[in-house]
């Protein structure tokens, strides 16, 4: 019998059969690694407006907007807060100087973000006054003029004698700082929405100089964002919107990410993927 070679229409046949077959596993494929490509870059945004939020609650919940010397909200936006931010702090080891303007604190008790700074933070100190009572205790509010090493705390133990200035209230002193008062350490510094050269926005920070009285480089910390992506609404303890700087008593916070490149999801569009989150930070000592 005489073998016959395959004809030109069978050979398209197969090769349109082929390709029905082909394409119906591309298209069950497609999906699954479509959304693979999606599903990381979305974990990846969430946690970065997770963390976004973790930051600003955290700033947030160390502020105290009823303090008689001036609450720690300098200043407020819709996309920004300028406040005072604790950084660090120290236990007074003896009675301090009313004379001198020096508080000697304990060098090695320290806790906080960072050690005291000079150039960078002013100080907060508890005056006790009568310890039978607490409505006569007050935070001082002062100017750090410097700070130097030593041992003069009881036993010759590792010491920091803080000189301070422009002690508020003024008047106040340092009469009634006794020993193992709380002293903290705060610098002034912004959160802010910010656009970088290259357009993108992003959540960030600028700290004051002291010295030169005016504001260092913004730094960037956590994003991008969307260009509406940070939102604070400010409330008083009845939860009314628009409190002033010294009523408010809690912050809301909308954070809306984006992905810092486009993604080609289960549609045919290609474009960052963003991620929207919020949540409320009630300020210290507040009415609620």
């Amino acid at each position: 019998m005489k073998s016959r070679g395959l004809s030109l229409v069978g050979l398209l046949v197969a090769l349109a059969l082929f390709s029905v077959v082909t394409g119906s596993i591309y298209g069950l494929l497609t999906p699954p690694q479509r959304g693979y490509h999606v599903q990381t870059p979305h974990v990846e945004l969430s946690e970065n407006v997770s963390n976004a939020l973790t930051v600003l609650s955290s700033e947030i919940r160390e502020l105290d907007a009823n303090d008689p010397v001036g609450g720690d909200i300098v200043s407020r936006t819709a996309s920004s807060v300028t406040y005072r931010a604790v950084r660090n702090l120290y236990f007074v080891c003896q009675p301090p100087d009313p004379v001198t303007g020096q508080i000697v604190v304990a060098q090695d008790s320290w806790h906080g973000l960072r050690p005291i700074d000079p150039v960078r933070d002013w100080v907060l100190v508890l005056q006790e006054n009568d310890p039978d009572t607490r409505q006569d205790d007050l935070w001082l509010r002062t100017d750090l003029a410097g700070v130097s090493m030593g041992t003069a705390c009881p036993g010759s133990a590792p010491s920091l004698t803080l000189t301070v200035t422009n002690i508020m209230p003024t008047g106040a002193g340092l009469t009634g700082v006794a020993e193992g008062a709380p002293l903290r350490g705060f610098e002034l510094v912004e959160l802010l929405l910010d656009q970088d050269d290259d357009g993108e926005w992003w959540l960030a920070l600028r700290q004051f100089d002291k010295p030169t009285g005016y504001w260092n480089p913004v730094e960037k910390l956590l994003g991008p964002l969307t260009s509406s992506g940070l939102h604070l609404t400010y409330s008083d303890h009845t939860g009314s919107v628009g409190a002033d700087a010294d009523e408010v008593a809690s912050i809301s916070i909308v954070m809306t990410g984006q992905s810092a490149e486009p993604v080609f999801g289960y549609t045919e569009s290609v474009e960052p993927l963003t991620s929207q989150m919020l949540t409320r930070a009630a300020l210290k000592n507040s009415r609620r």
